[in-house]
């Protein structure tokens, strides 16, 4: 009887001290809007149609990617310069795969020949190198002050595909200085959907991502990746260049709701087949000493769930980020975001549909 009681007792006491993360009540967070940035018709110098891939350089200016535009304004969200050069000559491209700051330089790796060049923040050359060969289905994880680290995937030709749903594997690797390659032994994968389409005349064979790699990256050693349209996270060490360890929470799965597809123009929609889930993971970000992930939770008027875990994997809490474009989980996926030092940058659209570069202060203190 005594056994039975210890027991009992033992049970009870890991029931209330393990964390009970569907009762426990998910506050929203404050935020408050402290800047906008818009073109007003472009007769700025820029114009938005598509911008994306948001950062905040360490003199506190504002960089976004747009199509044929690489802009900078002001910490007061004053437009300073485009600083992309179209064309295949030197510090020339047609356009940027990812960037990063490192001190007071830009790194871009850039195509469509692959090469990586360094400016200052006012755009002025530094360096410029090519990579020794091209990667297929690139992807920019990390960039470190003498490695540039990608997932690439060696798959080139999609004509000698079957078509329908396939896995696409993805090999972790780097650039070095020189431009050379050095591959690792970790691999991730993509799910896609390939089809055929017609354009005039021509076939072409297409691709979507049905569960694409997600990814963070801190400013240490640490990579985040998620490749499964479940709840997992890899972690990554790339100073020893492996994995250290998976870790995930129990998570409801959001069942797939047709929510609509907005034709753009000169575009059509290519039908594919409804998942039974969407996705539980949509973003992975790296904030201070956590990681943020944004899940396909999403409540209208609160905004989507955000998991915070410590950056070996401990779940900590979670919270709803309330901004007001995340009505839908496609919102969440599609909308650029970035946040920095409690500040939130994301694209808006207003109501004449222009986009619109949005700055939020929020406040993050509950995290503390």
């Amino acid at each position: 009887m005594k056994i039975l009681i210890f027991l009992f007792l033992t049970l009870f006491i890991i029931c209330i001290s393990s964390p009970i993360i569907a009762n426990t009540p998910i506050p929203v967070i404050q935020i408050k809007k402290v800047l906008e940035i818009s073109d007003e018709g472009g007769d700025k110098g820029f114009y938005f149609k598509r911008p994306a891939n948001i950062k905040i350089a360490p003199d506190g200016s504002i960089f976004l990617i747009d199509e044929n535009q690489f802009l900078r304004f002001d910490r007061a969200g004053k437009f300073l310069n485009n600083q992309q050069k179209k064309g295949a000559g030197p510090s020339e491209y047609a356009f940027i795969y990812n960037y990063d700051f490192l001190g007071d330089k830009i790194i871009l790796l850039t195509g469509p020949t692959q090469k990586v060049i360094e400016t200052d923040l006012t755009g002025k050359l530094l360096k410029e190198y090519r990579l020794e060969k091209n990667i297929g289905f690139l992807k920019v994880v990390k960039f470190s002050e003498d490695r540039i680290w990608f997932v690439g995937s060696t798959l080139r030709d999609l004509s000698k595909q079957e078509l329908g749903k396939s896995k696409a594997e993805f090999k972790l690797g780097y650039i070095s200085q020189e431009g050379k390659l050095v591959d690792s032994n970790i691999f991730f994968n993509e799910e896609w959907f390939l089809m055929k389409k017609a354009f005039g005349e021509n076939v072409q064979v297409m691709m979507t991502s049905l569960v694409p790699i997600v990814y963070s990256s801190d400013k240490g050693n640490n990579l985040f990746i998620s490749d499964s349209g479940e709840y997992k996270i890899h972690k990554v060490d790339l100073k020893k260049i492996k994995k250290t360890e998976d870790f995930s929470r129990k998570f409801e799965r959001i069942p797939y709701e047709d929510e609509g597809v907005k034709e753009e123009k000169g575009r059509k929609d290519i039908s594919i087949p409804a998942p039974e889930y969407y996705n539980d993971i949509l973003k992975l970000m790296v904030y201070d000493d956590y990681l943020f992930v944004l899940t396909a939770k999403v409540e209208k008027g609160k905004g989507v769930i955000v998991d915070v875990f410590f950056k070996d994997g401990k779940y900590l809490k979670r919270f709803y980020l309330p901004l007001p474009q995340f009505k839908t989980v496609k919102d969440v996926m599609v909308t650029p975001l970035n946040i920095d030092n409690s500040f939130i940058y994301t694209i808006e659209t207003d109501e004449e549909d222009n986009k619109v570069l949005i700055k939020y202060e929020g406040d993050f203190s509950f995290l503390k």
